[in-house]
């Protein structure tokens, strides 16, 4: 190879180092992703890079559209890592608080936390389900509060089971009596349950 090819090589390689596209197409089967680099060059499948990838590891695959980077070891695109994570003119920050931590997805679900206020904020337009599976949990707080514009299933239940509670008696010599503190505690705990349904 004479000088001239060996400079055309040498320029050719540091050019695709590091080239800028936009994901093409995603193979999530191999969690691979093919990148448009410009009008008519396009890479081959190539591997993605994840937050973590050992015992500890990530899946959020890129989408097509999305602005990357191709890392191309030693110049040659087909040895190369695509990069995402680059805001664009079409999807740019979703915040411009500094404060803030966001995520969104494409089901409208946002999921922020703000460390000034010390707020986590789950919000989705529709109706969402949390599921969560262990042999045991544990919650710890001074306090707890649940707001709700409509009975559920859990108030009811407790506010049920409080009524018939409230409703019991004892056994006296003057005949059956209410009991106690279920005559004089409950009423009021039972309004304030009731109260979530509005």
């Amino acid at each position: 190879m004479d000088n001239e090819l060996a400079i055309q090589d040498l320029s050719r390689r540091m050019d695709n180092l590091l080239r800028p596209g936009k994901i093409l197409a995603v193979d999530h089967e191999r969690a691979r992703a093919r990148v448009r680099l410009g009008e008519n060059l396009y890479t081959t499948w190539l591997p993605c890079f994840a937050r973590r990838a050992g015992n500890t590891i990530d899946w959020d695959p890129p989408e097509p559209g999305e602005q990357c980077l191709v890392l191309a070891p030693g110049g040659e695109l087909a040895g190369g890592f695509v990069l995402t994570g680059l805001y664009s003119s079409t999807h740019p920050a979703p915040a411009k608080e500094k404060n803030l931590t966001l995520r969104k997805y494409p089901d409208g679900l946002e999921l922020s936390y703000d460390h000034a206020a010390h707020t986590l904020t789950i919000r989705r337009p529709d109706d969402l389900s949390v599921i969560v599976k262990g042999s045991r949990m544990e919650f710890w707080t001074d306090k707890f509060e649940i707001f709700s514009r409509a009975k559920f299933g859990l108030m009811k239940t407790i506010s049920d089971a409080l009524k018939s509670i409230s409703k019991s008696k004892t056994s006296t010599m003057m005949g059956p009596q209410n009991l106690l503190p279920a005559a004089t505690e409950l009423p009021g705990l039972i309004e304030k349950i009731d109260s979530f349904g509005g």
